[in-house]
């Protein structure tokens, strides 16, 4: 192992061209943000139905298809099927972009192909550039360990970084381009039934359009979604209603204190609900309250306070058989609809696939009209 192998590491080419949002599941495990695969139109109704009368399998003379089986199976089947999609579309990808890389170098485009490495120019690391990046990691070097003595793995690690930085750019290029196009269709989300109503929501209950957010409150990525699902529902105004979900991806940490106390909230209002939940993200990201941290009521009461809603209230309704009650139905509610990480977001009762895509396109493409 060399002595960067500390840093951000080498590339995988297949890798530059994938997919893959940010979003913190159970596991917790997290994906480095990758270049978005190539769009694909919404199905109509006819391929939706297709897809519903897929056979899948038969037992005892019975013929299963998608909508046989139940809502938990259809949701893991979907993301097989989506994880297929995109190993699928990013390998094609690969596939074409060295087809194109290898006409323009003019090149033998028969198989196989020259690999991208060999297909994509990228200048040798300056000197500035291989000190710069020696004197910002010094300190993570072994002790007495000279610039001389790592120029050649700073020269590899540069190199590799700038191939990996050209590729995503001439994928992007092909992507964007006329010529190229995805043909292999994109899977379809189940519908499912949320019922909504132990839940607050924003808008008119009679827009077109219904979407909810599963978010946990102490889920870095909710975080960073909340400011941005704030600005796009304004918006979108009267075009939908907006109905969060205060999840918890783990009942028996602050996780599930927090979620207890926008149920508290609630009691209070639908605005005191607002302010708890607004308060709850700004509050958890400033002091960061991970997931992990034990169940207690003092950060719930933190964020009750800076909500400016009676602290002494949600005191009291935090430990109640109710609060609990309402962390554990709403956990059990959400996992049967395919909820296994967050945040997740539904438009109609369909899961929107937002993986590698800016989170506003990914609600607005599938926004029903309401004429």
């Amino acid at each position: 192992m060399n002595a960067l192998s500390g840093l951000a590491g080498g590339i995988v080419i297949g890798a530059l061209l994938g997919a893959g949002g940010v979003w913190v599941a159970k596991s917790q495990k997290t994906t480095p943000p990758q270049p978005a695969p190539t769009a694909q139109p919404s199905l109509p109704n006819a391929a939706i139905s297709q897809a519903e009368t897929q056979a899948l399998f038969e037992l005892d003379g019975k013929v299963y298809t998608d909508k046989d089986i139940g809502t938990e199976i259809q949701s893991q089947t979907y993301d097989i099927r989506f994880e297929a999609y995109e190993r699928l579309t990013n390998t094609l990808t690969q596939y074409a972009l060295q087809k194109s890389l290898a006409k323009e170098k003019g090149k033998d485009q028969s198989d196989p192909l020259p690999r991208l490495d060999e297909l994509v120019d990228v200048a040798p690391p300056s000197d500035e550039e291989a000190k710069s990046l020696y004197e910002a990691n010094k300190s993570r070097f072994p002790e007495g360990t000279s610039f001389e003595q790592l120029r050649p793995d700073i020269d590899r690690y540069l190199k590799n970084q700038k191939l990996s930085d050209q590729i995503r750019n001439k994928s992007e290029e092909l992507k964007n381009s006329q010529r190229f196009r995805i043909l292999v269709a994109m899977p379809v989300a189940p519908k499912v039934n949320i019922d909504i109503t132990p839940f607050v929501a924003k808008g008119p209950s009679s827009a077109a359009n219904t979407l909810v957010e599963v978010a946990d409150y102490l889920c870095p990525h909710c975080q960073a979604a909340a400011i941005e699902m704030d600005q796009i529902v304004k918006d979108l105004g009267n075009k939908v209603r907006f109905v969060p979900v205060p999840y918890s991806l783990r009942n028996e940490t602050l996780s599930g204190s927090l979620a207890r106390g926008a149920y508290c909230a609630k009691q209070q209002g639908d605005e005191a609900f607002w302010k708890y939940h607004e308060a709850a993200f700004r509050v958890a990201r400033t002091k960061g309250w991970k997931i992990s941290d034990p169940d207690a009521k003092d950060p719930v009461l933190e964020v009750a306070k800076e909500a400016q809603i009676d602290a002494a209230k949600i005191e009291t309704c935090i430990p109640t058989p109710e609060a609990a009650a309402f962390v554990t139905s709403t956990s059990n509610a959400m996992q049967k609809i395919g909820v296994t990480g967050t945040p997740s977001f539904f438009l109609n009762g369909q899961r929107i696939q937002v993986s590698g895509k800016p989170l506003r396109e990914a609600i607005t493409s599938q926004l029903v009209s309401s004429h």
